[in-house]
């Protein structure tokens, strides 16, 4: 649900001028900014839960296959969409195509290593497949953070002190955000302590706290909280009060997953409902080529053409960029995700391909017992 919601805020502009019926909607998906901070502290739980065992200490072995494993299951869907995008653009440009955007050749090396979100390379952010220098930030977390994740979350389980190390980094990010002469670093700075947060939200778990008991028993009043602080946004006139309740959404985004953990709510027993299953399973591939998709339309579909038309030509159109966008995250996750990333992990790791195949971003939910729930 996190990447289908950066999927809609970057088709909404394109949104608007079909069906311009869905200002309201569209208001709001461009107002909430704390979705990134959810799927960094979503992530650091699920590493944590994952690979963190109750004993033993992290060595050389144990990181180095961690952070294998990680690049045999992200990079290579992550490569094949820059590989079509960068064939996409030669093919364009020689057939005289308008582009909309540039496409420096000279980044491409920082975008092949993965750097694209680290201090004082962020030149070139925004170009090619733009959203992905979230999952540069994502293996920056993978590098640095988990060791302190593994030392951490057993250190925390149980500990009464577990709680302020949930929190307390999403307070200081919020604040760090805040500091302009610090804009190089935000990327980092975020992944790092959504994901301190992450694991010590994994230590109160563990540990059976009483914080994640009682955000299991209210998950339906959390869940309704944070409906009517999004109603919120998408109503409210002045730019005020989003820079007020994002980041207040941010901090307490740990209460909704803990609630999340268990599902004997509604809401939680919701989210295991087979469609959105079945997104969860292709979500990673939709998230690397939703973008591509959206280059793709601008030339073939382009909305600007259709502002005018008919609402049963616009209804229509909007379906077709639904199942362009669909169609290459199927594509992706059928033709790359999932047999390259068995394939390299019975290769290199010797994993099974009963594990190797596993789905989702970042793969972590796969790996959980199915004992767990």
């Amino acid at each position: 649900m996190t990447i289908l919601s950066v999927v809609l805020v970057h088709f909404d502009t394109a949104l608007l001028g079909l069906l311009p019926e869905a200002s309201q909607f569209v208001l709001l998906s461009r107002r909430i900014a704390f979705r990134m901070d959810l799927f960094f502290l979503l992530s650091g739980f699920l590493i944590a839960y994952v690979y963190v065992p109750p004993q033993g200490k992290l060595t050389w072995r144990k990181y180095g296959r961690f952070l294998a494993g990680r690049v045999i299951r992200l990079y290579p869907a992550y490569l094949a969409t820059l590989l079509v995008l960068i064939a996409g653009v030669i093919l364009a440009r020689a057939l005289g195509v308008r582009i909309l955007e540039t496409y420096p050749w000279s980044i491409l090396p920082i975008r092949l290593a993965l750097l694209q979100a680290w201090p004082f390379l962020s030149g070139g952010l925004l170009t090619w497949n733009y959203p992905t220098w979230f999952l540069s930030a994502l293996f920056f977390g993978y590098m640095a953070v988990f060791p302190l994740l593994w030392t951490m979350a057993r250190r925390l389980r149980g500990a009464r002190r577990a709680w302020w190390w949930v929190f307390a980094p999403l307070m200081v990010w919020q604040a760090l955000f805040c500091a302009p002469w610090l804009s190089e670093f935000h990327n980092l700075m975020r992944v790092s302590c959504d994901f301190i947060a992450g694991g010590a939200l994994f230590a109160l778990y563990s540990g059976e706290s009483r914080f994640v008991a009682a955000m299991q028993r209210h998950m339906n009043k959390v869940v309704l909280a944070y409906v009517v602080f999004l109603l919120v946004l998408s109503t409210v006139g002045s730019e005020q009060g989003p820079r007020f309740i994002n980041p207040l959404l941010a901090i307490a985004t740990p209460c909704l997953l803990a609630g999340a953990m268990a599902e004997s709510s509604l809401s939680a027993r919701l989210l295991t409902i087979p469609p959105l299953m079945a997104l969860g399973r292709v979500s990673y591939s939709l998230f690397l080529s939703h973008a591509v998709a959206q280059k793709i339309l601008f030339i073939l579909l382009p909305y600007t053409r259709y502002a005018q038309a008919p609402a049963s030509t616009r209804c229509l159109v909007v379906a077709a960029h639904i199942a362009v966008v669909s169609s290459l995250a199927m594509a992706l996750y059928h033709l790359v995700e999932v047999p390259v990333t068995a394939l390299l992990r019975k290769r290199l790791l010797k994993v099974g391909t009963s594990d190797a195949a596993n789905t989702g971003p970042g793969s972590a939910l796969s790996s959980i017992p199915s004992s767990t729930g």
